[in-house]
């Protein structure tokens, strides 16, 4: 539930609602279709992360706000190395991309129909153009997306779906894993690695990366707020947080007034309270006829 939560219902809407401009004008032969740009944008992020592309911090000139290759970094090494063995895009980069494949024999990425010349031109433009220069974006990407105002619509109704989730399993009904944990997932913007800038290579002005989660997501780590009711002065960390949310928490200021979804079961995806108030004893998500059959359905008992 976590992760369907978390970037597939929800994240790439503040992207798209944000806008995305600007972006690399892809020919025929380009690797990667420009339908998939939103995902180049996170594949760029990767770059920037661990040092491998350089932006300014603050500039007034379009022109001059660009971003561009650490070239102290990637000195020596060939754009394959890079993206493959040293920021680890390249999977991405081939789920995403009908040419490229995974030769298991050769322990390497190629492209179909590609000279080995070929393949390290397309390589270079696929780091130091497409995704050095992947656009513009607008104010709601990423952690500015609480400038969305779809972003206090989407997480209240996901706090008021997880208050369900939870009140359905305390009542027996149906069971659910409470164990804190995180997993990594296959986005182009996680590449397992978390960078310390406060340990810099002066050689290459590259941080040190290392295999691990981002402080903040551990069971144990201290969220930056608090003081949620009159006598709490305290801040919470995510497991005392979780706890503080649930339905069985007598102090919890609040609660919702209903847990049906009725735009849900217009799509007949039909879950949530029964009319008479009671909760379902299972759960199966129906198969959906089209959208299309549905509302001509509806038509004709119209």
């Amino acid at each position: 539930m976590n992760e369907c939560l978390n970037g597939a219902s929800h994240g790439s809407v503040h992207i798209e609602v944000g806008g995305v401009w600007n972006t690399p004008n892809l020919t025929s032969n380009s690797l990667i279709n420009s339908k998939n740009m939103y995902d180049v944008l996170l594949m760029s992020k990767n770059l920037w992360r661990q040092g491998y592309m350089i932006c300014p911090e603050i500039c007034y000139d379009p022109f001059e706000c660009e971003c561009k290759l650490n070239e102290k970094a990637t000195s020596g090494s060939s754009s394959y190395d890079i993206l493959a063995n040293r920021i680890g895009i390249m999977d991405n980069i081939d789920s995403l991309s009908e040419k490229v494949f995974y030769n298991e024999s050769e322990a390497v990425y190629r492209i179909h129909g590609f000279t080995e010349d070929e393949e390290a031109a397309a390589w270079d433009t696929m780091l130091q153009t497409t995704l050095i220069k992947p656009g513009s974006i607008g104010e709601m990407y990423s952690s500015a997306s609480p400038y969305d105002p779809l972003f206090w619509v989407i997480h209240g109704t996901v706090d008021r779906l997880l208050y369900y989730r939870r009140l359905v399993s305390l009542k027996g009904k149906l069971p659910f894993n409470n164990t804190w944990g995180y997993v990594h997932s296959d986005t182009p913007s996680d590449t397992q690695v978390v960078c310390d800038w406060g340990n810099i290579n002066e050689n290459t002005g590259l941080p040190v990366c290392e295999e691990g989660v981002c402080p903040g997501h551990n069971e144990f780590d201290y969220i930056p707020f608090g003081d949620f009711l009159d006598d709490d002065p305290l801040i919470y960390t995510n497991n005392e947080m979780y706890k503080f949310l649930g339905p069985e928490n007598n102090e919890l200021p609040y609660t919702y007034d209903n847990f049906a979804w009725s735009h849900c079961d217009a799509e007949l995806y039909s879950f949530g309270m029964k009319p008479d108030g009671g909760f379902p004893d299972t759960f199966e998500l129906p198969s959906k006829p089209s959208i299309r059959s549905f509302r001509n359905s509806l038509i004709t008992e119209v």
